[in-house]
């Protein structure tokens, strides 16, 4: 998902690892599955290559920091034990 988005918008490696501030190497890692995208760069990242951010957090196995706080909530419990029973 990030290569074919980097392609789509014409982003060599190195100019994106420049925008991000990360290695080529960093970024060679993430398109290639060797590397989890940092939190810290998950919005970033996604600004960069126009992607929705919690698409691009789905993808990379991350739920963002604010769901996560969420979740720690009981309204957030019975919200998915609901759904839960729901399926």
């Amino acid at each position: 998902m990030i290569k074919k988005a980097r392609q789509a918008k014409g982003l060599t490696l190195r100019a994106m690892a420049a925008e991000l501030g990360l290695s080529v190497a960093f970024i060679f890692d993430l398109e290639n599955g060797r590397r989890a995208i940092p939190e810290r760069r998950l919005a970033q990242l996604a600004c960069v290559l126009d992607l929705d951010p919690d698409e691009l957090a789905h993808h990379a196995g991350v739920i963002p920091p604010d769901i996560r706080e969420w979740l720690k909530g009981p309204k957030a419990v019975r919200l998915v034990r609901a759904l839960m029973e729901a399926a």
